[in-house]
C-alpha cells in the first residue's frame, strides 16, 4: 500500500508542477536539466506525462491490489527441507530427501548451497509468474536481474538473518547484507523455462559462507 500511495502522490505532484508551472518546482536542479534539454514548455509537458504515468500505475494498483508475500510463503524458503535451515538437521535432510539439486556441504557439515524447481502449485508461483507486472509487490524481497548461463534471468531475491527473519534494508546497497545468514534467489516463470525447459520457479539457496555467495547475491 505504501508504494501505491507514493506513486499516487508523486503522480499528483509531478502533474501539478507541470500544469501550474511552479517557479520553485522548476528551480530544482533535476528540473533545470529537463529545461535545458526540452525548454520550459517541453519540461512542463514531460512532468505532466510523467505524472500521468505514475497516476496510472498507482491507480491500477489501487483498483486491483497487488499480491503480497506472506509469512507462509517465506516459511517455504526458510524451512525448505522440513527443518529450519539454521538447524543442524537441515543439511542431512537436504542430502537425503529427493528433489534437492546441487547440494554443496562444507567440511564442518554446514550446507553451502542447493537448488530446486518450485512447482507451479507453490505459493510463490502466482506472485513471481510475471516479475514485470504492476500487480506484484516483492517486499520483503527485492527485484533481481542478472544473466545465468548467458540467458537473461529475472526474479526476486530474499535475504534472511540467523533468526530466519527477512533482511529488508538492502535496497540501497550494492552488496549482500553483512547480517544475512543466507540468500534465496527465485527466478520467475519465463526465466525458469528459458534456463531449465520446465514450468515452475527455479530457486537457489546460498549460505553466506559459500564461495559463490557474494558474486551470486550482489548486483
Amino acid at each position: 500500500m505504501f508504494l501505491t500511495l507514493f506513486l499516487l502522490f508523486a503522480g499528483l505532484f509531478s502533474t501539478a508542477g507541470g500544469v501550474l508551472n511552479w517557479e520553485w518546482f522548476f528551480a530544482h536542479r533535476k528540473a533545470v536539466f529537463f529545461i535545458q534539454l526540452f525548454g520550459r514548455t517541453g519540461a512542463r509537458a514531460f512532468y505532466v506525462i510523467l505524472g500521468g504515468l505514475l497516476l496510472y500505475v498507482g491507480g491500477t494498483r489501487l483498483i486491483t491490489p497487488p499480491l503480497i508475500i506472506t509469512d507462509g510463503m517465506l516459511r517455504t524458503l526458510t524451512h525448505s527441507a522440513g527443518y529450519a535451515l539454521t538447524s543442524p538437521k537441515a543439511c542431512e535432510a537436504l542430502k537425503t530427501q529427493p528433489g534437492w539439486g546441487d547440494v554443496q556441504v562444507s567440511s564442518d557439515g554446514q550446507w553451502q548451497s542447493f537448488s530446486r524447481v518450485l512447482a507451479t502449485g507453490h505459493p510463490l508461483y502466482p506472485l513471481l509468474r510475471d516479475t514485470e507486472s504492476f500487480h506484484v509487490d516483492v517486499d520483503p524481497a527485492f527485484m533481481w536481474k542478472r544473466k545465468l548461463d548467458g540467458q537473461p534471468a529475472r526474479g526476486a531475491i530474499f535475504y534472511f538473518d540467523a533468526g530466519l527473519q527477512p533482511c529488508d534494508n538492502w535496497l540501497f546497497s550494492r552488496h549482500p547484507l553483512a547480517s544475512a545468514a543466507f540468500v534465496v534467489v527465485v527466478l520467475d516463470e519465463a526465466s525458469t523455462h528459458a534456463l531449465t525447459g520446465h514450468a515452475g520457479l527455479k530457486a537457489f539457496w546460498l549460505h553466506h559462507s559459500a564461495p559463490q555467495y557474494r558474486g551470486f547475491a550482489s548486483h
